[in-house]
């Protein structure tokens, strides 16, 4: 449907429920697709989704929109190999994910240009035996490329989610989890006003790995060193390391801080702001859920790296209680040059007279 998804889905759930011949009472979980898709009928489908959720008492799980595609194709079970989900994302980009033959991830989803999907496939195909099985719109736009792995792609023909493999996965989920949001690959075209992104809008979350692709994108818009995504789902899986999350009231990601902890001391290993977001107090907001989350983990002492060209942030931990320790010599490069690297430290422990 391209309008209409808000008069129509609540009459379509309650014909479904007719024909089954079951009562709301009856329902006890609730999955839903949760993205990549569009703005429009993501928000719909939650908002309905959560709200039945809520008035029955029920619980209710995010799948994937990749993921349930994904889930199709395993279940055919035909000709084994890899299996490629990639949705024609329009401006020359793909929603773009990678799964084994059991339907395992071998990466999270991700919004990549046609040349970075196709690299993608060339790195996951040199060790992999059999078919290359794609479901997606964007099968054609794999298909026209000129490498090796091209002849080995094979078209499933499933270009949308399947509502069975959505409650498949949605019944295997393990209870508890957090309410779902919509996952968001590419920000939205129209933007709220200044104003409504305030201080007070911004809230803190503990980051997971499934974050891992949000907090690549803002590492690779705020520094010169570039990571991926898989780089930091790796980081998050070692001991001690956490990951904190500024959110705007969208439910966007705003901002984020890898940290990791030995003992009574911990580091900032990498935190920055979205550059549309900055000069609004986010950095803040974030550095004191940093510092509740440390104290919280029973760490003593923080610490950080800076450069000592950036004002901005000096300014910042400054006004929070940091102090200079240490001097690290053209620690950072940037095109500009070399830059020395501040060592400050904060004490999280209030001394007691």
């Amino acid at each position: 449907m391209r309008t209409g998804h808000a008069e129509a889905l609540a009459p379509m759930v309650e014909a479904v429920l007719r024909e089954a011949d079951r009562v709301p009472a009856s329902i006890d979980r609730i999955a839903v697709t949760i993205g990549p898709g569009t703005f429009t009928g993501l928000r719909v489908a939650l908002a309905l989704t959560r709200g039945m959720a809520l008035a029955l008492r029920c619980e209710i799980v995010g799948i994937g929109t990749l993921e349930a595609m994904a889930e199709a194709v395993r279940q055919e079970g035909e000709g084994g190999g890899l299996i490629i989900v990639a949705i024609d994302a329009r401006r020359d980009e793909l929603y773009f994910q990678i799964f084994s033959r059991d339907g395992v991830p071998c990466a999270p989803p991700a919004l990549l240009s046609i040349e970075a999907a196709a690299a993608e496939v060339t790195r996951w195909s040199k060790e992999a035996e059999g078919p290359l099985r794609v479901a997606g719109s964007g099968f054609p736009l794999l298909a026209a490329r000129k490498e090796a792995w091209t002849s080995r792609l094979c078209d499933t023909g499933r270009n949308e989610p399947d509502a069975v493999c959505v409650a498949r996965l949605g019944a295997a989920k393990a209870p508890g989890a957090e309410a779902p949001k919509p996952l968001y690959l590419r920000k939205p075209d129209a933007k709220l006003p200044a104003k409504s992104m305030a201080m007070g809008a911004a809230r803190i979350r503990r980051g997971l790995p499934a974050d891992a692709m949000l907090v690549a994108a803002l590492q690779n818009a705020s520094f010169e060193e570039q990571w991926n995504a898989a780089a930091v789902a790796q980081f998050l899986d070692g001991p001690g390391t956490a990951l904190i999350l500024a959110e705007n009231g969208m439910g966007e990601c705003e901002g984020y801080a890898l940290l990791r902890q030995t003992g009574a001391e911990a580091e900032i290993i990498s935190l920055a702001v979205a550059p549309d977001s900055r000069r609004r107090g986010i950095g803040r907001i974030l550095m004191e859920g940093v510092l509740a989350a440390l104290r919280e983990a029973g760490a003593n002492a923080l610490f950080l790296e800076v450069s000592v060209v950036n004002e901005a942030a000096l300014t910042l931990y400054q006004g929070l209680g940091f102090v200079p320790v240490g001097r690290r010599a053209a620690y950072y490069r940037d095109r500009f040059g070399a830059h020395d690297a501040l060592v400050l430290k904060r004490d999280l422990v209030q001394n007691e007279t």
